[in-house]
């Protein structure tokens, strides 16, 4: 399809199964399997109403797409600032050896979206639009963890394809994991809050483990195959089919009582 740069909505990430407003919601916890000492998580089925509340990020103004004025012209510095996003997406993608192709940006936040997580084994997630749905795209974010001790586990989460309800339908999610101090990336299947499929999970040395660290992560996904980036590297790739296309979230989860995922510079190019 054509090149185009259509305007993402203004930004404003919330909790659970609701979408972006301007006024946010309350935020929720959901359970997720509680990882062994092993690096794959278990199939434990998941209840989702022992939530604790956190803070919402507030909405950020919109950055993304060629606006039009009143006079129905595009003035100088958004045209600039779409240019900048383009030249971004480009640069990871280029890196990466992936090919551009004549997609667009669909979603694009500059700014940092904390996402704690103050109970263990529960993801507290935040998602993206779901009037945003991509089936083959490029999912970029700068990622830093924080947890309350030194050793123990954290997944960063990114959640795709989210083909309905969430507490309902399939979807996807890739974990990047901090599990002993070693790096790894999981892909999972999820249903009614269950793993119904999972990958086998990588370790990686190109995944910045420290406390505070930050890894610039990029997921690209082209029809059944999902290939993992981190810090310009492929440390992950893996097939499924169930789910086609669908909506995006992030969240955290942990194991040490307290830890905060930061997403910065978060943007989404669909390929088609």
């Amino acid at each position: 399809m054509g090149f185009v740069m259509p305007m993402v909505a203004a930004m404003a990430l919330v909790l659970s199964c609701s979408v972006l407003s301007s006024t946010p919601p309350t935020p929720t916890n959901t359970p997720l399997p509680t990882s062994t000492d092993t690096p794959v998580p278990t199939d434990t089925n998941l209840p989702t109403d022992t939530a604790e509340p956190t803070a919402t990020p507030k909405p950020t103004a919109n950055k993304a797409g060629t606006r039009q004025s009143q006079q129905g012209e595009t003035s100088a510095a958004e045209t600039e600032f779409a240019g900048q996003i383009l030249t971004s997406v480009s640069d990871s993608l280029d890196a990466v050896g992936e090919p551009m192709g004549s997609g667009s940006v669909i979603f694009w936040d500059p700014e940092s979206i904390p996402i704690p997580s103050s109970k263990p084994n529960m993801l507290n997630h935040q998602l993206i639009d779901q009037t945003i749905q991509a089936a083959d795209f490029a999912f970029h974010s700068n990622v830093t963890w924080e947890v309350k001790q030194k050793v123990g586990i954290v997944y960063c989460t990114f959640m795709f394809r989210i083909s309905g309800d969430l507490d309902m339908d399939p979807w996807y999610m890739m974990q990047m994991g901090r599990i002993s101090g070693l790096g790894h990336i999981f892909f999972d299947v999820v249903q009614n809050w269950s793993i119904i499929g999972q990958s086998n999970g990588d370790i990686s040395d190109y995944i910045k483990t420290g406390n505070g660290d930050t890894n610039d992560v990029l997921l690209v996904a082209r029809a059944n195959q999902f290939t993992a980036y981190v810090n310009g590297q492929q440390v992950s790739v893996w097939w499924n089919t169930k789910i086609d296309e669908g909506g995006f979230g992030l969240g955290t989860m942990q194991d040490t009582g307290a830890s905060v995922c930061t997403y910065t510079d978060t943007w989404i190019w669909s390929f088609r």
